[in-house]
């Protein structure tokens, strides 16, 4: 195995240099830093694609792997509790096991309707017992909240997110347990919220539904080309962290008739959690009406797993679908 510093000049840093301090994210051991320096770079042209699942659903937005065969999906209105399992993910087998309404939970909450309207669930992602999801609140406060699930889809509370911050999507990082978002549509870096307060409440049921105040850190994710230039992502659906310190990041660029988006490019960009560096970027053409790419997971098997809405024409009548990649070369999962 390549020495810690020889591991280091492979991503350009050299002496002095802290960890992990110098690093965007860091993994906890040594060693497993040293593993993901050493791994080969990701190719998304080697990625192998099918379409699992699909089912009537509008405006789908987000899916996590939680743990074992448990999966979520989130839809604008609407939470799900998925079953999706089997040697092969490409053929899964998939049952859906509770469903629960954007209207249940703010109801099981202790918000104060007035001037308040929370009308659409982002994405969404699932960390250590919890499910974090963002919620848009399109009131007169106009301030977003993000709220968290057990296991059971019951709702352990809520925080009220600082003005400016997207609703579009969330996602946990396991390396530093902070809550990842946008602040701009067209991103030039990832903003961090610290949710440690969710976890001592898990086992204290008769303190849910409440607040749960969070604040933004002062740590940012940038982004940055090979050349070490600031890069920028436009239109981010969501993001996941994958266990061999990779960023995977959905995104499109919307295209529009008499003011509406009728049709979306849409891609998958990869980028090193250590570094910040981009790795890779592919466009993906799925095939519906109106297909945009929406939510996106890691599995730890591989698979890559993302949540496509084919925006049909009648309204109400869009296709929550789930689409399966794995890399063809198994080196790549480390």
């Amino acid at each position: 195995m390549k020495s810690l510093t020889q591991s280091l000049e492979k991503v350009g840093k050299r002496p002095p240099f802290t960890i992990p301090g110098g690093f965007h994210t860091c993994p906890p051991s040594i060693l497993k830093l040293v593993q993901i320096l050493n791994a080969p770079a990701p190719d998304l042209d080697t990625l192998d694609h099918k379409m699992v699942y699909d089912f009537s659903e509008k405006n789908p937005q987000g899916i996590a792997y939680a743990y074992t065969d448990v999966w979520f999906l989130s839809a604008e209105t609407n939470l799900f509790k998925y079953s999706i399992k089997g040697p092969n993910l490409f053929n899964p087998i998939v049952r859906r096991l509770k469903k629960k309404s954007l209207s249940t939970l703010i109801a099981a909450s202790d918000i104060t309707m007035t001037g308040h309207k929370f009308d659409h669930i982002g994405g969404i992602s699932w960390f250590d017992g919890l499910l974090f999801a963002s919620v848009r609140d399109k009131g007169s406060k106009e301030q977003h909240i993000v709220i968290a699930l057990n296991h059971n889809l019951d709702l352990v509370g809520y925080s009220w997110l600082a003005r400016g911050t997207l609703d579009a999507w969330c996602s946990v990082n396991p390396w530093d347990r902070l809550l990842y978002m946008s602040v701009k549509d067209s991103a030039k870096y990832f903003v961090t919220y610290d949710v440690s307060a969710y976890y001592g409440l898990l086992d204290q049921p008769d303190k849910w539904g409440k607040e749960v105040p969070i604040s933004l850190t002062g740590k940012k994710f940038y982004f940055y080309k090979q050349d070490r230039k600031p890069d920028e992502v436009t239109s981010v659906q969501s993001a996941s962290f994958s266990p061999n310190g990779r960023l995977y990041v959905a995104w499109y660029v919307g295209h529009e008739v008499a003011g509406t988006t009728t049709r979306w490019t849409n891609h998958i960009r990869i980028y090193n959690a250590l570094t910040g560096v981009r790795l890779d970027d592919k466009e993906y053409d799925f095939a519906g009406v109106g297909d945009e790419i929406e939510g996106i997971t890691v599995h730890p098997s591989g698979y890559i797993y993302v949540a496509v809405a084919d925006n049909d024409v009648k309204p109400g009548t869009d296709e929550f679908e789930l689409h399966a990649f794995k890399y063809r070369d198994p080196t790549q999962l480390m």
